[in-house]
């Protein structure tokens, strides 16, 4: 007994160094790259690019590990699969916003050259983009596209038509997964590449079509003529260039380490800010085109993250995506007693705001600024402020006005989610800034069109005459450029929103900890599907995955019986045939057939990719059917057939009533396990540009950069279409299966049945 005792209690021991030992790893700190230069290390890097160099040449005794898509890379270092990631700068801010519990190492590890790509032997096509490339470098056009894209978060494309008499049709390459480069928001390709195809193809006046594959397979499509040219945030090495020919860089960035926050030396996150000074080196968000950063440059130095509403802004601040917001001070008390867990700073920066017209539109500018003017001087514009901005909210309602519409239609732009100024009341629009345009609309015997935008579009819609006019607009030397600012209406001051540090938080129970975890599953839900209506994109991907597996399964289904049929025959010329294509097809990894049909054998056929992936599959099904089908067949008694010939039936007729009846008891079970098997490889498609179920999955993690919950809702979905595939395989199994088919002797009755008929 005492020897089982001390058994236990040095088991016991070494779990606990297990653990201890496990913990103190898990705390390690890094502060450089330097501290990750250790054996037992996993560096994490896309290959053959140059963070896999970086990883190399810094970090030497660590292990490198590769991935495709970024957001694999950012999977792995969430789950401790990896110790740190590295990756090229564009993208990491976005990382980060999404994923507070990663943090960035402060080097910047030499630069990364993006070029485009083209074939050995398109010169000429490459001589024309390094001239498009020039151009827009000396223009400016391609810092505006830095600024737009990659210096800030979510950036607008903006409106650049196709050519309209293009000189011949150009197919681009790009992978649609790589935000800011070229990604998909509301189902469109949009992004700093994206822009950069719209530009040179009006450059060089041409039509284009745009396919996205996985980077892996983009250098073979180029190579085999699926497109002709690559642009996708590609970046340059001697190995690639070998085989393609690059153009120069068209934007040149540089590699970014991540590592889990944890493990961070430089962590501050349990600092509190408590003066504007303690912002500095902190997270900012801003609206995209609001003056409040403009204010804050100057004095502070911050990561700064732009939003294109005030929502998605709040709700960073909150979730600790950001550490602080900046926001007009007249917000600052609605914020507050809307949202006791938050607090703000004094304000920082003074500006005045005043209505914004067209420059071109000097008539209307010279008929409003008297209206305006009176109503300041009058305090008719005071009263609205006390009205809208008051505590009484029965008194919020809008002015009674005459909107004839004589002399036309007065087009205003507001936020419509900017309490007091425009926000929805019992589904209708009101506000300080909507009360005003129906006073200014009437006093010019106008109608009004009032027009819902991002802040980021405001400016730029007045400034080309798309809306009229715009309220609140705080003035900057940069924007009286653009736009015509009217007599100032108001003052106000910039200031900062932070989380309360009073507010208990961090102390929450298990009860509000359970709740906390189904929230962040609220959240991954409302990214995954609603927002954007993104669940589309799965519905679309989740079409094209059971439009493939059924059409292979129909067709390989045939070809396996005529494949069996062969190996079956006397000839041995017909069996040999038969037996290679069976044996090459289980031999070749389903993936590697698509790409030797799309980038070879279909390379100069314009064909859908997704009809070549119902071959691929077809022909790889048709193998193993094949051979399903023969083993079943061989399993019938020859002894029944020898009877069925005796009693005067055909070969044919044998088959038929005899062989197959029984076959396919045996066949259906094997038969959809196989099926099963091959919708579950249907994944692979994205190789090929197919937009399958998978793929669709992959487009919306590099959107929301939440690295597991789409991959659960793809298991998931998968799991039912392949369950529901199983119920109706298994109900064809039992139909043709006596021994668990239901069975009912004809011409004889139940007894009991029988004598209750005869009582009634």
């Amino acid at each position: 007994m005492a020897s089982k005792k001390r058994i236990l209690a040095l088991l016991l021991g070494i779990v606990i160094l297990l653990i201890c030992g496990c913990s103190a790893a898990d705390e390690a700190k890094i502060s450089s790259t330097s501290d990750l230069n250790q054996a037992g290390y996993i560096i994490g890097v896309p290959e053959g690019t140059p963070p896999e160099e970086v990883a190399k040449e810094y970090m030497p005794n660590a292990e490198i590990s590769y991935f495709t898509q970024f957001i694999d890379g950012v999977a792995a270092l969430k789950s401790g699969k990896a110790t740190a990631v590295i990756y090229d700068s564009s993208g990491v801010d976005r990382i980060l916003l999404s994923n507070p519990d990663l943090v960035k190492l402060p080097e910047e590890l030499g630069n990364i050259e993006i070029a485009t790509v083209v074939g050995l032997n398109n010169t000429a096509l490459n001589d024309q983009v390094n001239a498009f490339i020039k151009q827009i470098h000396q223009d400016g056009t391609a810092d505006q596209m830095v600024t737009r894209w990659i210096d800030n978060i979510g950036g607008v494309m903006p409106d650049i038509p196709k050519p309209q008499n293009p000189e011949k049709k150009l197919t681009i390459i790009t992978n649609g997964m790589t935000e800011p480069m070229n990604y998909y928001e509301n189902g469109e390709l949009t992004g700093y590449d994206i822009e950069f195809i719209k530009r040179f193809a009006n450059y060089a006046n041409f039509d284009y079509e745009i396919v996205t594959m996985d980077y892996a397979a983009m250098i073979p499509a180029l190579q085999s003529g699926k497109g002709d040219i690559i642009i996708s945030d590609f970046f340059k090495t001697d190995e690639r260039g070998q085989e393609v020919l690059y153009s120069d860089a068209y934007v040149i960035l540089h590699n970014s380490v991540l590592v889990r926050k944890t493990m961070y030396a430089g962590n501050t996150e349990a600092a509190t800010i408590k003066t504007n000074d303690d912002l500095n080196g902190k997270r900012v968000g801003f609206i995209t085109g609001m003056v409040h950063i403009e204010g804050f440059r100057p004095n502070y130095e911050a990561e700064e993250y732009e939003f294109k509403d005030f929502s998605s802004m709040m709700e960073a601040l909150k979730s600790g995506r950001v550490d602080a917001m900046l926001t007009s001070q007249s917000k600052v008390q609605e914020i507050l007693d809307n949202n006791p867990d938050l607090a703000a700073l004094p304000p920082y920066y003074e500006f005045f705001s005043s209505v914004g017209v067209s420059k071109a539109n000097t008539a209307l500018g010279d008929k409003l600024d008297p209206v305006i003017k009176r109503m300041v001087d009058d305090g008719s514009f005071t009263a609205l402020e006390t009205k809208w901005f008051g505590g009484d909210e029965a008194a919020k309602v809008l002015t009674p006005v005459n909107l004839s519409g004589g002399n036309g239609t007065l087009a205003v732009g507001v936020l419509g989610d900017d309490y007091p100024f425009s926000y929805y009341k019992d589904n209708e629009l009101v506000g300080l800034e909507v009360d005003l345009a129906r006073i200014l609309a009437s006093e010019l015997g106008m109608d009004l069109k009032v027009d819902v935008m991002d802040f980021s579009a405001v400016i730029p819609a007045v400034a080309s005459g798309k809306i009229d006019l715009a309220f609140s607009l705080a003035y900057t030397p940069e924007r009286a450029e653009s736009i015509r600012f009217l007599t100032p209406m108001t003052s106000d001051s910039s200031a900062a929103i932070i989380k309360n540090q009073a507010y208990p938080q961090n102390t929450a129970s298990s009860g509000n900890a359970i709740t906390a975890f189904f929230g962040s599953i609220q959240e991954s839900y409302n990214k995954t599907f609603i927002v954007e209506d993104r669940y589309k994109l799965v519905l679309e991907g989740l079409w094209t995955t059971i439009v493939i597996s059924m059409l292979s399964l129909l067709f390989g289904s045939m070809l396996g019986a005529v494949i069996c049929a062969m190996r079956k025959s006397r000839s041995k010329l017909l069996s040999g045939i038969a037996i290679v294509y069976i044996r090459l097809i289980q031999g070749v990894p389903i993936v590697l057939t698509l790409m030797i049909l799309y980038y070879i054998l279909f390379a100069s056929v314009d064909i859908d990719p997704i009809l070549i992936a119902v071959v691929g599959f077809s022909i790889n099904f048709a193998a193993y059917s094949a051979e399903i089908f023969r083993t079943a067949i061989d399993a019938t008694d020859k002894g029944q057939l020898e009877a069925a010939y005796a009693l005067g039936f055909t070969k044919v007729s044998s088959f038929f009533k005899v062989t197959l009846p029984q076959a396919l008891r045996h066949i259906l079970p094997i038969f959809k396990g196989e099926f099963i098997s091959m919708v579950k490889m249907t994944s692979v498609v994205g190789y090929i540009a197919i937009q399958d179920l998978t793929k669709m999955t992959d487009i919306i993690r590099s959107r929301t950069f939440d690295a597991f919950f789409p991959l659960f809702v793809t298991a998931f979905i998968y799991f039912v279409i392949t369950y529901l595939f199983i119920i109706v395989l298994g109900k064809i199994e039992v139909q043709v299966d006596p021994k668990r088919r239901k069975r009912v002797v004809k011409g004889i009755v139940d007894p009991e049945v029988h004598d209750a008929e005869v009582v009634k």
